[in-house]
């Protein structure tokens, strides 16, 4: 990341020297290269602007990223992920649902083309496709409720004990749920 200097007798004081250091009294002073996960005094350091940060941030922030991983995970017991199926999974409810108001082929290009695909009637698919998409709402509410459940008490933990308390494996709904 760079190098700062330390003080031995003042371990609080850290100071960037990535370039000139005159102007610094370096007597018993080390300069020392510092890796982007260096902690200083137990704290971890934003090396950028050289602030102290509680040693509770790295946790939040891996427990935070292992909460939107869960969320995922969880989500693909549901649906495929990724955001092309996920616009193709959009698509195809508002083709379903376009089809049931007024069965226009011109409106369902996506079922059309999968009704062809698969030898069933574009009726039938899109009745499948509704069918689907209000069950997903259940399991899909649910899982956004849990990880934004986590994510708040994730950020309200003022201790590295509540933190080590929040469990992030509990209370996801499961596909028998759905």
């Amino acid at each position: 990341m760079g190098k700062v200097i330390l003080w031995p007798d003042r371990p609080e004081a850290l100071h960037r020297a990535d370039g000139d250091t005159d102007g610094y009294d370096l007597t018993g002073a080390t300069i020392i290269d510092v890796p982007a996960d260096f902690n200083w005094l137990g704290r971890c350091v934003d090396w950028a602007t050289l602030t102290i940060a509680d040693e509770l941030t790295p946790i939040r922030s891996r427990l935070r990223d292992a909460v939107c991983a869960k969320a995922e995970d969880v989500r693909s017991r549901f649906i495929t992920t990724g955001s092309g199926q996920a616009i193709t999974y959009t698509r195809k409810e508002a083709e379903a649902r376009a089809w049931a108001a007024g069965n226009d082929p011109a409106t369902a290009p996506f079922l059309a083309a999968e009704a062809a695909a698969t030898d069933t009637t574009i009726d039938a698919l899109a009745a499948l496709v509704v069918q689907l998409a209000d069950a997903w709402v259940a399991a899909g509410s649910a899982i956004e409720a849990r990880r934004r459940a986590l994510l708040v008490a994730i950020e309200a933990a003022a201790t590295r004990e509540a933190l080590d308390a929040i469990d992030i494996a509990a209370g996801w709904p499961e596909a028998a749920d759905a």
